[in-house]
Formats: C-alpha cells, structure tokens, sequence
C-alpha cells in the first residue's frame, strides 16, 4: 500500500488556518484588554470630573461664607466708626421706644436688631426686625456690656436678650465728652446668616 502522495497546498493552508486562528485569539484577547483598560480611563475620567465639580461647589461655598464673614466684619468697623464719631448722642435716642434712628442703623448694618443700653446695663432704646421687644432688658452680664463699660469696641457670639436665639453682637461705648462710657450701642446679626 503506497501512501497517499502529501498535499504540500493543502498543509499550507492548514498552517495558515492554525496561524490565523491563533492571531484571531490574540486579536479578540487585545481587544478585550483594550476595552476593559478604555473602561478603566472613563471611570477614572468620571471619578476626576465629578471631584473637580464638588471642589468647585465647595470652593464657591467658602467663598460665600467668606463673603459673609467680611461683611460680619465690616459691621464690626461700621458699629465702631458711629461710636467713634459720636453721632449717636445720649440725647439722641427716645428711652423706652422703638426709634427711627436706631433703625436707620439697623437697616444700614443689615443687622436683625439694634439697642442702647445705660451705665446699668439695662436697654433703653431698641429697633428689632421682629418686634421683639428688648427695652428694660438688662444685660449687664454679656460680655459686650463690660467690654463697653471698659471703653472698648467688640465682637461677641451669645444670646439675644429679648429673643433668646444666638447671635453675632457688635458694640461700640457710647462717652460723655470726657470720654466715660455711659453706655453703648449694640448690632446684632443672627448665626443663621453664617
């Protein structure tokens, strides 16, 4: 029995098929490798992206409250400055009623309430956004009053005497023309605003 003479074509195709194939696997292998490191850049790029947007968002959230706590400031100085240009006279204020000048300040100040207190400590005149009634209050206890009382301007955080809610509180000493507090006149900012 004489074997079969060899295909020298067929072999070659044979061989070409097998090379083919394995270049077809190593293909769809590269391809899957390419896909899953194109998948692995997106989420990445997402992961950026969506950093970047919440620092932005927490950037302009900063700079807001920054904005705030300038313009908290500028109270500050604004409350000092009529203090120190005595434009609120002991005269100058009705004891015991709501006054249109210590609203005009309040208004001016984007403060939530303003007032006068004595030498005692005891508030004689008051402007509030919300009615709240502050006169014959005393606060001679708040740290802004013996600040006052000591011939300082100050910045504290407390209580409203009439409200109860917190509060930011500017004060400058209101002087007799030798310069003796007699008493002082306080803007109040609620913490709500921060």
């Amino acid at each position: 029995a004489e074997a079969p003479p060899s295909d020298p074509k067929g072999s070659s195709v044979n061989r070409l098929d097998h090379i083919l194939e394995q270049r077809r696997r190593q293909v769809w292998a590269l391809l899957a490798i390419a896909a899953v490191a194109c998948g692995l850049l997106i989420a990445d790029m997402t992961r950026i992206s969506g950093e970047r947007y919440r620092l932005k968002l927490l950037q302009n959230t900063v700079q807001g409250a920054a904005n705030e706590m300038m313009a908290l400031v500028m109270n500050a100085q604004l409350v000092a400055s009529i203090g120190a240009t005595g434009i609120i006279d002991v005269g100058l204020w009705q004891d015991g009623k709501d006054n249109t000048l210590l609203a005009k300040i309040g208004q001016a100040l984007d403060a939530d309430s303003v007032f006068i207190f004595n030498r005692s400590g005891i508030v004689n005149a008051a402007w509030n956004q919300n009615s709240t009634q502050s006169v014959g209050i005393n606060i001679s206890h708040d740290p802004y009053y013996r600040e006052a009382m000591d011939n300082k301007n100050s910045v504290h955080a407390t209580v409203h005497p009439g409200s109860g809610e917190r509060g930011i509180y500017f004060s400058t000493p209101l002087r007799t023309s030798t310069g003796r507090p007699i008493g002082a006149l306080v803007a109040h900012t609620g913490l709500k605003r921060l």
